[in-house]
């Protein structure tokens, strides 16, 4: 019974039941970190409180008994209240249970090693001092975290705007923000409603694409299409290109926007193409017409773009080898699932097994001998997994990436787009620092955010410790003496010249 004395010294006792995700079952390979764990983890205490240790266990171990977790797994325990003898009526006498009615607290359901589960339960027992102490520690700790995030992320978005800048390229931000560099020349080939003239009020008719007058000086293109776009492309799905229909094909792209405008953009060099629908398939027919409408392409193009929720046909990836300049591929996120068929071998190793886009994706590397970077997108664990599952198989994103490591090409998996890395690493130094003072000397941004960067900034290099004398070159850095100053000199010395310009 617990206890109604609210002014006893004696600390009151609870049963803490902890429902929190694996990283098996269908959350196989997810490296939680302990504040993600806080948070996908419900914690709860029993309302009830025990007077003593031994109360609180007997609770537990009941409340263990009856978890379905535990089925099976569980001594019966005749002293328990919802303990009925028929459930256990026949069973054999030698079966060796793996908790008994004797262990002691904690219980986890994960000592049972069933690999399916996608979440486990853990019963704990504790005074409601140690319930209080731990659940205000875990709040504290998700805080910190979530700043820390929230600060890292405003440097970066500080560091990003000066390497967009510095790589000199088109590249849209996502979500658009002001340190985007857009296209010369921006389409969006969306579809109007009608006026009803000649179709039923209701249907829709595509937008005409309006050709400018410099379209043969221009050097990038942004194309966003629609409902318009996506009707064009579905009527090539599946289809095959043969000898006799080639021809035929390629030459039908009045009906195109997109087509229209390549065709007149002679000095094309950088092609983006976005689509605001999803299930938005490149086909080998479409890249055949592009190719044909538009011949010049092959010769200038370096740089294609082609983004989620766009989707590429495996076939299409040979066809995008045809643009034999390209020095920069953007395929992030756009393969498609759709293209995956199960052999039912259970037998065979599937992590090596063929995926759909395995060949092709080595053939178009192979036949680009100028690129410079390719970027396949598929940035976080989950969608990583989805894509070594059933698109591209994961040795081949280890032969892309040994490449990258000889220097071939770069290649990047990120779950959003960057621009071009720094190579020197004095440079991104030096990006930091500045991203710092901006952020430090903003007096618009979060206080908290700002404290952190004036801290980081008041950190000695050499040893990490608190510094409070500047360097009298650059008046940025900070050193806690002149021994870690003449330490650090060789470097800072570069970083501290390039922050002077």
């Amino acid at each position: 019974m617990a206890s109604s004395n609210d002014n006893s010294n004696e600390p009151l006792w609870v049963v803490v039941e902890t429902n929190y995700p694996t990283n098996y079952g269908c959350n196989r390979g997810r490296n939680w970190s302990r504040a993600a764990m806080i948070v996908r983890s419900d914690r709860s205490r029993s309302d009830r409180t025990y007077p003593s240790r031994d109360e609180a266990v007997k609770a537990a171990r009941a409340k263990r008994n009856r978890n379905d977790f535990f089925t099976d797994a569980c001594a019966p325990d005749p002293n328990d209240s919802d303990y009925d003898s028929e459930d256990y009526e026949g069973s054999d006498d030698s079966y060796e249970y793996q908790f008994s009615n004797t262990d002691e607290p904690p219980w986890d359901s994960a000592d049972l090693q069933n690999w399916d589960n996608d979440e486990e339960v853990r019963f704990e027992v504790m005074t409601v001092a140690e319930f209080e102490k731990q659940e205000a520690d875990d709040a504290a700790y998700v805080r910190r975290e979530r700043m820390r995030h929230q600060y890292e992320g405003t440097i970066e978005h500080v560091i990003l705007g000066m390497q967009i800048k510095d790589a000199g390229r088109v590249f849209y931000t996502q979500p658009p923000s002001p340190n985007s560099i857009k296209a010369e020349l921006e389409i969006f080939d969306y579809e109007v409603e009608d006026d009803g003239e000649t179709e039923k009020k209701g249907n829709y008719v595509p937008k005409k694409v309006d050709i400018p007058p410099n379209a043969s000086s221009i050097k990038s293109l942004m194309y966003k299409g629609g409902d318009a776009f996506q009707k064009y492309t579905r009527k090539f799905r599946w289809e095959k290109i043969s000898e006799e229909t080639e021809d035929a094909k390629a030459k039908d792209f009045e009906a195109s926007g997109l087509l229209c405008i390549l065709k007149a953009c002679t000095s094309l060099e950088e092609l983006h193409i976005q689509c605001t629908n999803f299930n938005t398939f490149i086909s080998p027919v479409l890249l055949l017409k592009m190719q044909t409408a538009a011949p010049h392409l092959a010769r200038t193009l370096k740089v294609l773009s082609i983004r989620s929720p766009l989707q590429l046909e495996p076939d299409a990836l040979a066809w995008i080898s045809d643009f034999e300049r390209l020095e920069r591929l953007d395929i992030s996120d756009a393969f498609s699932a759709e293209f995956y068929q199960d052999n039912y071998d259970y037998d065979c190793d599937h992590r090596t097994m063929s995926r759909p886009y395995d060949d092709q994706m080595m053939e178009c590397i192979r036949s680009l001998t100028h690129l410079k970077r390719l970027d396949l997108g598929y940035g976080d664990g989950e969608s990583q997994r989805h894509l070594y599952n059933y698109m591209l198989g994961r040795n081949i994103v280890s032969e892309l990436e040994e490449r990258s490591s000889y220097g071939d090409f770069e290649f990047t998996m990120n779950y959003f787009a960057k621009p071009e890395e720094w190579s020197s690493m004095t440079r991104k130094k030096a990006a930091r620092y500045h991203a710092l003072v901006k952020v430090f000397e903003d007096e618009t941004a979060d206080e908290d955010i700002r404290a952190m960067a004036e801290e980081e900034l008041k950190t000695c290099p050499t040893c990490k410790n608190p510094a409070a004398k500047r360097c009298t070159g650059c008046k940025r850095e900070f050193y806690c003496s002149v021994t870690c100053q003449k330490s650090d000199f060789k470097e800072h010395k570069k970083v501290c010249v390039e922050r002077f310009n």
